[in-house]
């Protein structure tokens, strides 16, 4: 029989507790395999349901008549605040909040609930502090929105366009799409807010105007010459030089008398 030196046996020990270390961490890596499926997301629909409807207006006996009154400062901030935490909590609990947002954003009961629908102008608003690309189509169709009833506190007043112009660069095809939208109003919210976009929005401008029809070309000149610059002012002058179709050339023109009369030049 062949005995192991004492430096032998001490290295053997080593060897195996590193061995041992190693298949301690390959156990304790890998995730239980029992079957047991993940819990479901946290559903949070009644609880967004419940904090928009503290937005909805009451009314309230004053003397001998009855007024409606809306919400306070204070329950508006507390509603944002409760929705956004909600939002904050998993991309699940996002996609629940934005999809209740569009929900209201596109519900025409709730678009004149009041002088000011308030429900809809908190997901307007939020929409665009959640950057929510999924929210564009239904912000675009809504454009010529304001959400003043009866009233006009500003005529500025535009959140919608305030809302798409937080979402920026990911708008800007459907916004030149909507360039030609049937409803004029549309269309020139739509030129006003890829000039509230600004630079990022140029270069799909240009191809607007050596691509699209007369009406797109006509809303992608005149965002041009909102948003001003030498970068812009080419674009506009090289469809100046090369468009075919007169009445798209002048709605061209008039967009680079737009811009020198803005910008001065």
């Amino acid at each position: 029989m062949v005995l192991e030196s004492e430096a032998a046996v001490s290295k053997r020990k080593v060897a195996m507790k590193v061995l041992g270390l190693i298949l301690i961490l390959l156990v304790t890596s890998v995730p239980p395999q029992d079957g047991t499926p993940k819990a479901p997301p946290q559903d949070y629909r009644a609880e967004i349901d419940s904090l928009l409807r503290k937005l909805i207006p009451v009314e309230r006996p004053k003397g001998h008549n009855t007024v409606v009154e809306g919400p306070s400062s204070e329950t508006r901030l507390s509603v944002l605040d409760g929705l956004s935490k909600i939002a904050s909590e998993s991309p699940e609990s996002r996609a629940q909040i934005i999809e209740s947002l569009i929900g209201v954003l596109e519900d025409p009961v709730l678009k004149r609930e009041y002088l000011i629908p308030y429900r809809w102008t908190m997901a307007v608003d939020l929409l665009g502090d959640l950057g929510a690309v999924e929210a564009i189509d239904a912000l675009v169709r809504n454009l010529d929105e304001t959400g003043e009833n009866g009233i006009v506190t500003s005529l500025h007043h535009r959140p919608v366009a305030s809302a798409i112009g937080k979402i920026g660069a990911p708008a800007i095809p459907r916004l030149i799409e909507a360039l030609s939208d049937e409803k004029p109003e549309i269309a020139s919210e739509a030129a006003s807010t890829l000039a509230r976009i600004g630079s990022p929005a140029i270069n799909k401008l240009d191809e607007a105007l050596r691509q699209g029809n007369s009406d797109t070309k006509a809303g992608a000149a005149l965002a041009l010459a909102w948003i001003g610059g030498p970068e812009a002012e080419a674009a506009i002058k090289h469809a100046i030089e090369t468009e075919t179709d007169q009445e798209a050339l002048r709605k061209v023109k008039d967009a680079l008398k737009e811009m020198r009369s803005r910008w001065g030049k």
